[in-house]
């Protein structure tokens, strides 16, 4: 009841929170394999998977269960699906605790303090680390299965125990130290080790242990494998250039120190400590150094009278070691939930060190309840504070800031909350903030690079864009910003390649791939690359088989590669899924007369007319527009052909006016014979002084084989 009630008071105020932008998105709110629930795609994907540069299916199975419960807008069941696992570990370790120890006050005081110790906000509060509180269940219930069946070896108890302890591994890989904490607990609390009478281990004693967890460290072996892979697939591991192995040892050294010191005086807290690199002073690891060779000091010499004091420190120095940083995996220097498992070792030893300490004096009891009641009550009261924080996204970096100082990330996530939010100005300054720091961040690169496209700056946007791929050219989202952007710059090649590599690189082909391939086959129709247009847009019709625009666009593809029937079905289709759409029929009534339907030519052309019935005027304003241009693409220059032919067939070949325009079409083509011809034609047709006038003037011209 009572350690309830404090968990409860502690984190009570995460379900009015919402997801934030460290990893929230990777893991649930923008990753579809989450949001469609369980499913067996899902559980494939979940088992198969190093996404985020990890392997932990049962993580990803247990985010897909609070979709399927709560759906894409219920963050609070995922926040309180994280308070009930964390519940449920103070739970399992107080009677954990119990069971083999039998001291139900030391029990309750370590449950409590692992209950509402801030340090173990970041594993609770942030959705992302689900992975933490979910490792840490099977994680005890392992110990509670290793517990029976040291009362009484048998296989069924065994395979329970090896069943326990995947399940801990498949949601965190940190879990891989859980046999050697079993063999500390082998010799506190259970005393399974045997030993002479001057205290010394009996050899046959430590053998028999040794062989009872082999079956436990191959399967810690798997894992590390498995885990090692996925994060050199995913690129989190820092190479020994980034960070060498002296500056990594140093960092340790201290981070190990942090975490003892943060542990009495959990203040300033952040979500992201970024890495010191080889910043630290010397004087700073000497002492943390010292720190912990005296402290080690002091407990080996207790150790013989109290044992608990040498399991507690040894759990929590080994637990820490796959994340100490000697395998450098992401950009921080520590992190608070590294301590969520560890903190346990730790709390057993001071709670029952303190207890043996305090039980030499009068009145212990009410000693004991004093210091522990005020010890519980003041990190309850920080953890609430700390809890706050994570409220959402722009109150958790800028207290990151306010603690950590330079701190690139905070300042990257600041600007991704900014740009949310629409505040473009206030977004490109933290970004800018955050390259300043740290100039080869392909993350920050690519948010400018976004947010200067949406500002207009396109060189601004595509630099960044390069710089991006320059830095990891394994981000397919890139490839298509920068081909967007360079298609907006009417640089059609380049832009159409960067797409098509995107296309490449995308895991998985969705109907979303029809919108990219789409301006694939825009850019290769002003390149007048018509197959590669053709190619594009077929597989744009095959992904979305209904949608007129791409039917229409692979109609007039089709008529340009002169395959008249199969342009013909297109357009058909186009303008009986969109009547109201004039260009499908004009388009229409092109192909018609080209394959003698002369009848369906001049029906797809009224149809054209009753809807716009400016629409000779519009389409020559247009042909004239493109052929007229500075630097016309061969697609423009055959559009406006199209077009200035459309005009005219609509007219029977009788109206000067859009003969004029077709004229210079054919010109701007460079096919000045055909535009004497259409021009003459034309001023035979007219009345009008100052169209006369200025057909004379373009005939000049065109004899001279001059467009202007």
């Amino acid at each position: 009841m009572l350690l309830g009630l404090l968990t409860g008071i502690a984190y009570f105020q995460v379900l009015g929170h919402g997801f934030v932008n460290l990893d929230d998105r990777v893991y649930v709110s923008e990753n579809p394999m989450v949001l469609e629930g369980l499913s067996p795609a899902g559980t494939l994907w979940a088992f198969t998977t190093f996404a985020s540069a990890n392997w932990h299916p049962l993580t990803w199975l247990s985010l897909q269960l609070d979709a399927q419960l709560f759906g894409v807008d219920g963050a609070w069941g995922f926040h309180l699906h994280n308070v009930l696992l964390h519940l449920a570990n103070v739970l399992l370790l107080y009677f954990l605790l119990c069971y083999t120890t039998a001291a139900r006050w030391r029990s309750l005081l370590v449950a409590a303090l692992f209950a509402v110790h801030p340090l173990h906000v970041e594993s609770v509060a942030w959705v992302t680390e689900r992975k933490d509180v979910l490792a840490a269940f099977f994680w005890l219930w392992t110990m509670a299965a290793w517990s029976w069946y040291a009362t009484r070896p048998s296989v069924p108890r065994y395979v329970l125990v090896l069943a326990c302890f995947i399940l801990s591994l498949l949601a965190k890989p940190m879990a891989v130290t859980l046999p050697l904490v079993l063999w500390l607990w082998d010799v506190w609390p259970l005393q399974r080790v045997q030993a002479t009478p001057s205290g010394r281990i009996r050899l046959m004693s430590f053998l028999r242990l040794f062989w009872e967890k082999v079956p436990l460290l191959l399967i810690a072996g798997v894992s590390i494998v498995t885990t090692l892979m996925a994060q050199e697939q995913g690129g989190a591991i820092g190479s020994l250039y980034q960070y060498p192995l002296s500056v990594r040892i140093a960092n340790a050294v201290v981070a190990y120190a942090w975490y003892v010191g943060k542990t009495f005086w959990p203040t300033n807290l952040a979500a992201f400590y970024p890495h010191p690199g080889d910043s630290l002073a010397g004087g700073e690891v000497a002492a943390a150094a010292a720190l912990l060779l005296g402290l080690s000091a002091l407990i080996l010499a207790l150790a013989r009278r109290q044992p608990v004091l040498l399991v507690g420190w040894l759990w929590f120095l080994g637990t820490l070691v796959p994340v100490i940083g000697l395998v450098q995996v992401g950009a921080q220097g520590m992190a608070d939930r590294y301590t969520y498992i560890p903190h346990i070792g730790l709390f057993v030893a001071l709670v029952w060190g303190a207890d043996a300490l305090l039980g030499r004096f009068e009145r212990a009891s009410f000693a004991r309840f004093a210091l522990s009641g005020t010890a519980v009550l003041v990190l309850l009261g920080m953890t609430m504070v700390q809890v706050s924080y994570w409220g959402d996204s722009f109150t958790l970096f800028t207290h990151a800031l306010d603690v950590t100082g330079a701190n690139a990330m905070a300042q990257s996530s600041l600007a991704i909350d900014c740009y949310d939010r629409g505040k473009l100005s206030q977004a490109e300054e933290h970004v800018r903030a955050a390259l300043a720091l740290d100039p080869n961040s392909a993350r920050d690169h690519s948010m400018l690079g976004v947010i200067l496209s949406r500002r207009q700056d396109l060189e601004g946007a595509a630099h960044h864009f390069r710089e991006t791929l320059r830095i990891d050219p394994s981000t397919a989202k890139t490839y298509f910003n920068l081909g967007v952007v360079l298609l907006q710059q009417r640089q059609w090649q380049e832009g159409a390649d960067y797409l098509e590599q995107y296309l490449k690189k995308k895991p998985v082909r969705d109907k979303s791939d029809a919108a990219v391939l789409y301006q694939v086959a825009i850019a290769a129709q002003n390149l007048g690359q018509y197959s590669r247009a053709d190619d594009a847009l077929r597989q744009t019709v095959e992904l979305q088989p209904d949608e007129a625009a791409y039917l229409h666009q692979r109609g007039i593809t089709l008529y340009r590669l002169g395959d008249f029937p199969a342009a013909y079905a297109h357009l058909s289709r186009a303008a009986d899924l969109d009547a109201k759409q004039v260009f499908h029929h004009t388009y229409l009534a092109l192909v018609c007369q080209r394959l003698g339907e002369s009848e369906q030519a001049k029906t797809a052309f009224r149809a054209a007319f009753t809807l716009s019935p400016h629409w000779p005027e519009q389409a020559c304003a247009l042909a004239q527009q493109q052929a007229l241009a500075r630097h016309p693409t061969p697609g423009e220059l055959a559009q406006a052909w199209e077009l200035a032919e459309q005009a005219c067939a609509a007219t029977d070949h009788q109206d000067a006016r859009w003969l004029e325009v077709l004229a210079l079409v054919h010109a701007a083509r460079g096919a000045f014979d055909e535009a004497e011809q259409i021009a003459t034609r034309a001023l035979a047709l007219t009345n009008d002084d100052s169209l006369k006038r200025r057909l004379r003037d373009r005939l000049a011209l065109y004899a001279k084989k001059q467009l202007k």
